[in-house]
């Protein structure tokens, strides 16, 4: 396992009990909506949720008592696929909010549970590609530039 803690690029609801996104910052998300005005190809098959975000593939721990925690902290694309109903709620929501406490798996899809707002997704998985290689930072997201801008990029890192 490399030292980032990231042994691949792209991983799906498979692999839920492996993820978590305690203090995954949000960057921008997005309601995509299937397109059928061609039915023999459409743009996706299926409506999705996606969010633009940093994820913690590694927390490390301080050597000495006073030392801050440092963390691994890589771009990615979170899509939810196959999405019946999205349930927004918002009770305050400034940029500081935009950090995901964590994600839970619920009957017939997933709930986003952030810093002041919830968000329930029925859908059928999940795909989250990593776009670049984990860093090695003090802070527990990146700055836009080292990120590389916003993002729904599904296009993977070379891990």
């Amino acid at each position: 396992m490399p030292e980032h803690g990231l042994s691949r690029p792209v991983w799906t609801e498979r692999d839920f009990a492996r993820l978590g996104w305690h203090d995954a910052t949000i960057w921008a998300f997005d309601v995509q909506r299937a397109d059928y005005s061609n039915l023999d190809t459409p743009t996706w098959p299926t409506d999705r949720v996606v969010l633009d975000l940093d994820y913690i593939t590694r927390r490390v721990e301080p050597r000495r008592g006073r030392d801050p925690f440092t963390f691994w902290v890589a771009p990615c694309t979170l899509v939810f696929a196959g999405v019946t109903e999205l349930v927004l709620d918002v009770r305050t929501l400034g940029i500081e909010d935009l950090e995901i406490a964590e994600i839970h798996a619920v009957n017939g899809g997933w709930h986003v549970e952030g810093y002041g707002f919830d968000m329930k997704v029925a859908a059928t998985g999940f795909t989250q590609t990593f776009r670049r290689i984990p860093v090695h930072i003090e802070a527990q997201g990146l700055d836009l530039a080292a990120r590389g801008g916003y993002s729904y990029s599904e296009v993977p890192a070379a891990i």
